[in-house]
């Protein structure tokens, strides 16, 4: 890929589109549906994810985010700016007016108008009944140790209660302040099917239930009308959905852990859309080379997960010392040339990292103009490592007086991609004159002693952070580090703690207006970008592909897939 056209990838604005171009292994089967040949292009839409689905409302490790939206629906969705709107609501909660209503206790009450005649798949009507008893049902099963995957544990926690004053009227009361109160999460199901079973409050039958799987009955665009498990779903188009029929009549899912098998099908015209991690980046490269010349397809690429350098902010664990001065932390982000790197690990896919945030989301650019960058500068190296003490020795190598050479451990997955990256970063860094050493862990060893992924000495290759809507603050908090008395189970394996960055993510929870609480990020994002306790390397590309002739599917930083009933073959 030119240099132009990478510089291009990492600056637009949502999504990377090679028009006319166009996770690892997991639990799947390769099986397709026997009937995909037969069915008229224009009328059938075959698609291919990485995993089957556990259940239907099942959203664990995004394995559901196509079926969560192709045969559920919620109050609202977020679209891809990450801005709320109505589904089965007929209008998103406004903040200060009757129907979001900020109480001086701190507590909160929403109010949702559902859109008349609603029904489930099997038309029975839908009403706010459905809804307060959604909450009871997931009470129960959270009780039961069902479905903890479906249901969010944070906005469960967070709600008081929810009521039905009227069949039409959904109302949600709050114990705090709660930032997604517009559009929540909570997955209605249906009250004429499940009330018994919850009544009864029994772990076998309620989680056995058909219901989850291949009796499930929902309020999406798509009603399922077979589950062949371990082969395919069958759905057809709804006539019912609360935003209107679908432009696609049927749709047939289809599934594969293995990523070159779905190459395969794509390029052979057997499937028409590859989402959901069915597809990685070495694939989508490939499908470019051999859609462009013909015209035959699109990939979109989505700035997924940050991968990044992660110091070590413990003292007692902190070897050599100076890995805990910013100085020194600054001078390795100078001493690797993240785009070559980028380039070399997603085949020119990236983007890279240029600050802590995805490229499109709403407030890149006040963060970019606020945020200090890293660019590949061996002489910046030299300055700050000379600042903190260090001189070059007669091997080429820093060294300082106070701790002698400077050989920082760099742990990383020996496996794959992570073990390649690990490699590469630690060869910049001898170049650049830091002797760094190369560990190289197995996956299953770090699965088996969760300490290591906290207690390494100096740096760690890993991955997990830059989320669009929080920048992982949350992940980053003091009170959340991994510790022995916690068996290290917290989320900062880092031990980086910032009283300031901690007080900001405060303010942002309770910030409700989204400009506002974008500022607050950007502040966040700035204090992450200046104290560096991460160096962010470069954001591992989601791929989404399709033949031509497909028009709708986008990526973005809302709810994934919810313009799903607009999808059409032009």
């Amino acid at each position: 890929m030119a240099p132009m056209d990478r510089r291009l990838l990492a600056a637009l604005a949502l999504t990377s589109i090679l028009s006319a171009a166009c996770g690892q292994p997991s639990r799947g089967s390769e099986a397709g549906d026997p009937t995909i040949g037969d069915a008229q292009p224009s009328r059938s839409l075959a698609i291919v994810l990485r995993n089957e689905p556990f259940d239907l409302t099942d959203s664990a490790s995004s394995r559901n985010d196509l079926t969560l939206v192709l045969f559920g629906a919620r109050l609202g969705y977020t679209d891809d700016a990450d801005v709320p709107y109505p589904v089965l609501a007929d209008a998103v909660p406004q903040l200060d007016t009757n129907s979001w209503r900020v109480l001086p206790d701190g507590r909160m009450e929403t109010t949702y108008r559902l859109r008349r005649n609603l029904t489930w798949h099997d038309g029975t009507p839908l009403t706010a009944d459905d809804f307060a008893f959604t909450y009871r049902a997931d009470d129960v099963s959270l009780q039961l140790g069902l479905r903890e995957s479906a249901i969010s544990p944070v906005e469960h926690r967070t709600i008081e209660e929810v009521l039905a004053p009227d069949a039409g009227t959904v109302v949600i009361r709050w114990k705090q302040i709660y930032k997604e109160a517009a559009a929540p999460v909570l997955k209605v199901v249906p009250r004429h099917i499940l009330e018994p079973l919850v009544d009864e409050a029994q772990a076998d039958a309620l989680g056995s239930h058909p219901y989850w799987t291949t009796g499930y009955v929902g309020v999406g665009p798509y009603r399922m009308t077979r589950w062949e498990p371990g082969a395919f779903i069958e759905a057809t188009a709804f006539d019912g959905f609360a935003l209107g029929r679908p432009k696609i009549d049927r749709v047939v899912l289809s599934w594969s852990g293995d990523p070159n098998p779905t190459l395969a099908r794509l390029l052979a015209g057997d499937v028409n859309l590859a989402l959901d991690g069915a597809i990685l980046y070495p694939q989508a490269a490939t499908l470019n080379r051999e859609w462009a010349p013909r015209g035959e397809g699109t990939v979109l690429i989505q700035p997924g997960s940050l991968r990044h350098l992660a110091a070590q902010h413990r003292p007692a664990y902190a070897d050599p010392q100076s890995i805990l001065d910013v100085r020194v932390r600054t001078a390795v982000a100078h001493a690797i040339d993240r785009q070559a790197l980028t380039d070399a690990l997603t085949e020119g896919l990236g983007p890279q990292a240029e600050v802590v945030a995805p490229p499109g989301v709403r407030y890149y650019a006040d963060l970019e103009r606020v945020a200090p960058r890293y660019p590949f500068d061996l002489r910046r190296t030299e300055q700050l490592m000379a600042d903190a003490g260090f001189f070059k020795g007669s091997d080429g190598f820093y060294a300082s007086a106070a701790e002698g050479k400077h050989s920082p451990d760099m742990m990383g997955v020996a496996e794959g991609q992570e073990g390649q990256e690990t490699t590469i970063i630690v060869d910049y860094l001898k170049r650049a004159g830091i002797d760094a050493q190369l560990r190289l862990v197995p996956q299953a060893r770090l699965q088996e002693f969760d300490d290591m992924k906290s207690t390494y000495p100096a740096w760690r290759t890993n991955y997990g952070l830059g989320s669009a809507k929080s920048l992982s603050a949350e992940r980053l908090l003091g009170s959340r580090a991994a510790t022995a008395d916690n068996r290290w189970g917290g989320t900062n394996k880092m031990g980086w703690s910032n009283a300031d960055h901690d007080a900001l993510y405060d303010q942002w929870t309770r910030t409700l207006a989204m400009s506002e609480a974008d500022d607050v990020l950007v502040q966040i994002g700035k204090i992450q970008m200046e104290e560096l306790p991460y160096i962010p390397t470069y954001f591992d590309p989601d791929v989404v592909a399709h033949t031509t002739g497909l028009a709708g599917p986008t990526l973005g930083f809302g709810t994934p897939w919810h313009n799903v009933h607009e999808w059409a073959w032009r």
